[in-house]
């Protein structure tokens, strides 16, 4: 295959361009976050330089010769982005991060910042967190680092020049990021095989599901997991759908007299080293320590603790900690990993079939996603090419998925902080992160909180509805027409596929008894790509009257569904809620904040019901089609930058901080959290806080302590039904009490200022 030859001359303006994006992108974002930027800047400049951005690289594309040569605005793919960018960027960081799940894994990032250690995540005053893998805080704490977030004691918002800082665009970013890149990828591989116009349907309605939508706004471990299965489960359909004669297209791009021969292989071994690279640098430097005047080699150690916050009322004191199995050095590790990084990066680079990339491509995204949350990462990518294989009944198409060298790729990227942890910690490791998190949730209750609720099968179905609305009627349908396939064609593969992988995650779901209800959000995607691709072929229909008057019932049922879940959705006793209940705990929780939205939630279902009822009409359909679209792209640009901005606050304690340091002024008066353990008290205070889950003795001695070093004021920190708690408690104590935030600030926190007064005399 002779490869296209381009000159650099005529790479550099869309390359340069798109470098020069970026950095807009990224010095808008570090200005958003120190708070010199204000809000409504950062909501143009952020989307305008990332598509950009966009642009660029695919008019570099263009020029490589990967994509065709068209305006921009024609491309399927950049409507994908366009869409993604306006619906999740503009107001991504301008609220309160909703505790607990979002500042739970946001203070583990911050700790592992602080405290240097990317082994152990810990978890404040509870001290080790195991309940997940670390994927999720290694990202977060990189973009907080590059964002320039100051992590110390009192910095994290109070950071200087007398402006409150924005960490919340840093801690969020990633999950964007995941969302956005990972929906291109889908849209890309299905569109390989299905057409563009039906992977862009189901993109279209993968965003505009409010489940999606809202969790690309949520700082939470489970948008690498949802999205990194369907984009794995999408490569493993083109990997499936190619024959070994399909190879990559080759380039050569001219630099300097050399010609320089890429292709996709390159790509994914940038993506490996990339995976791996961050491993072994950071096993390696475990043995690295700063003392006695510089760096010096040395065995591997490791503290428990949080700096600055050891001698505080609750939180545990530091000190250095054995190994459970001294013999299993991270250094060792990172040797043994060497050697595997450059065999997988050589695998990479001469692989040119295109089912072979894809298939090793899934495997390191689906090991990615495990990492980022459990082993239904891989296991739901697993059933989609087990649901081909038993619709081929052929065991063939198998070896163009690498198995052995995929293995090998998603062990190296998964076991490595497995075998770190687990070093360090030993058997209690595996009993509270497997045993307990990963097996125990599958047979047991814990934590959730659906007391009172049906738990059954009906469960993911209802929740599945709200997560997938406006689009819930179509949803079922596709899922249904699917179930029915029964062709070989390669349309009919992705049917299967996607088949396969939504009643995989849906199963897990109804068989686990812990439940939460955005356990059902891994099943959306592959949903939404089979509902792309139903429409589509609706849309297409030409002839065949029973066909034509079967798809017409189906419309009019569709129509029946939307409607009662907006219904649903517009109920006076929490309805609008519902979609904040997807992303959050504790489901009795009020969101006064978003009640407005209930009668909006009801007309979007009556306007998207119009433009279904099109398609009971053949020649109208492509009109309905489009009408339903811009009904739903409206919606959700206005569920992902107003309602998670306005719901935010109400489950949130950002607005509570911003009371606190304005209240303290240059004082430093110390702050308390309450019968409180959310941990937003203690990412606010970049962990400088007291703790007080159980008060009584402990806390008054602890006030005198404060008085006696010349304290006047204490403020707390607690769930508005605890302040009346806080008052009984404090009389005799101190002189003055006042609650200084109401329900605007926050529904479910608020501030309080204690007057301790002088020292007793003696």
């Amino acid at each position: 295959m002779n490869a296209r030859a381009v000159s650099a001359r005529e790479l550099a303006p869309s390359v340069g361009g798109a470098l020069l994006a970026l950095a807009a992108l990224f010095l808008s974002l570090r200005l958003a976050v120190s708070g010199v930027l204000p809000g409504p800047a950062v909501a143009l400049v952020a989307p305008a330089s990332l598509l950009t951005a966009a642009w660029s690289v695919d008019r570099a594309a263009a020029a490589l010769g990967f994509t065709r040569d068209e305006p921009i605005l024609r491309k399927h793919g950049f409507w994908v982005v366009a869409v993604g960018t306006i619906v999740g960027l503009p107001r991504l960081g301008a609220s309160s991060l909703v505790d607990p799940w979002e500042t739970h894994y946001a203070e583990v990032a911050r700790e592992m910042i602080e405290r240097r250690d990317f082994v152990s995540p810990w978890w404040a005053n509870e001290g080790w967190f195991m309940s997940k893998p670390a994927f999720t805080f290694w990202v977060e704490a990189a973009s907080m680092k590059l964002l320039g977030v100051h992590t110390g004691p009192n910095e994290v918002l109070a950071s200087g020049g007398g402006r409150l800082a924005h960490p919340e665009w840093a801690v969020r970013f990633p999950a964007f990021a995941f969302a956005l890149v990972g929906s291109y990828v889908v849209y890309a591989a299905v569109a390989r095989v299905v057409g563009r116009r039906a992977a862009l349907i189901g993109a279209l309605v993968l965003w505009t599901a409010p489940g999606f939508a809202i969790l690309a706004h949520q700082a939470i471990t489970d948008m690498p997991l949802v999205i990194g299965a369907t984009a794995a489960l999408a490569l493993v359909l083109v990997a499936l759908t190619s024959t070994d004669a399909e190879r990559t297209r080759e380039v050569a791009v001219v630099l300097g007299g050399r010609r320089l021969t890429l292709h996709a292989g390159h790509l994914l071994a940038a993506a490996i080293l990339l995976g791996l690279g961050p491993q072994i640098l950071g096993l390696a430097a475990e043995h690295v320590h700063l003392g006695g005047g510089g760096l010096r080699l040395g065995a591997a150690r490791y503290f428990a603790g949080s700096p600055h916050a050891c001698g505080l009322p609750s939180q545990p004191a530091c000190a250095p900690q054995a190994f459970a199995h001294p013999r299993l050095a991270p250094g060792l590790e990172a040797l043994a990993l060497l050697p595997v990084t450059g065999w997988l990066v050589l695998r990479a680079v001469e692989e040119r079939r295109v089912a072979r990339l894809a298939a090793l491509a899934a495997w390191g995204i689906a090991a990615v996603a495990t990492m980022a949350k459990g082993p239904a990462g891989l296991v739901v990518p697993a059933a989609g090419a087990l649901a081909y294989v038993a619709h081929t009944r052929s065991l063939r198409s198998l070896a163009r998925l690498e198995i052995p060298t995929g293995v090998v790729l998603a062990a190296a990227l998964v076991l490595p902080w497995y075998f770190a942890a687990w070093a360090r910690h030993g058997r209690v490791f595996v009993d509270e992160l497997v045993m307990r998190h990963m097996l125990g949730r599958t047979l047991e209750h814990l934590h959730d909180t659906n007391e009172g609720e049906d738990v059954g099968f009906s469960y993911v179905v209802r929740h599945l509805g709200f997560a997938t609305f406006p689009w819930s009627g179509f949803v079922a349908a596709a899922l249904a027409h699917g179930l029915a396939t029964r062709d070989r064609s390669r349309r009919a593969a992705a049917k299967v596929v996607m088949v396969g992988g939504a009643l995989c995650a849906l199963a897990l779901v109804a068989a686990m008894r812990t439940k939460f209800h955005h356990y059902v959000l891994i099943a959306l995607p592959p949903l939404a790509i089979l509902t792309g691709i139903w429409l589509d072929e609706r849309v297409a229909e030409r002839r065949g009257a029973s066909r034509l008057a079967s798809t017409a019932g189906v419309a009019l049922a569709s129509v029946a569904v939307a409607l009662l879940v907006a219904r649903d959705l517009g109920a006076e006793a929490g309805g609008a809620a519902r979609l904040m209940h997807l992303v959050t705990y504790r489901y009795s929780r009020a969101w006064p904040s978003v009640a407005l939205y209930r009668h909006a939630l009801v007309a979007v279902g009556v306007m998207f019901s119009l433009g279904a009822l099109a398609f009971a009409v053949r020649r109208a359909r492509g009109h309905g089609l489009v009408a339903a679209v811009v009904v739903a792209v409206v919606a959700a640009v206005t569920v992902g930058n107003d309602y998670v901005a306005r719901a935010a606050p109400d489950g949130g304690q950002r607005g509570v901080f911003e009371a606190y340091y304005r209240a303290r002024g240059p004082s430093r008066a110390p702050i308390v959290a309450y019968h409180l353990n959310w941990k937003g008290e203690n990412f606010y205070a970049g962990n400088d806080v007291a703790i007080f889950i159980a008060s009584g003795a402990p806390m008054k001695s602890w006030l005198e302590a404060r008085r006696l070093r010349g304290d006047r004021v204490v403020f707390f920190v607690t769930e508005r039904g605890g302040v009346g708690g806080l008052r009984a408690e404090l009389e005799g104590v101190a002189r003055g009490v006042e609650e200084l935030t109401d329900r605007s600030v926050s529904a479910e926190f608020t501030l309080v200022r204690a007057e301790l007064g002088p020292p007793a005399p003696h």
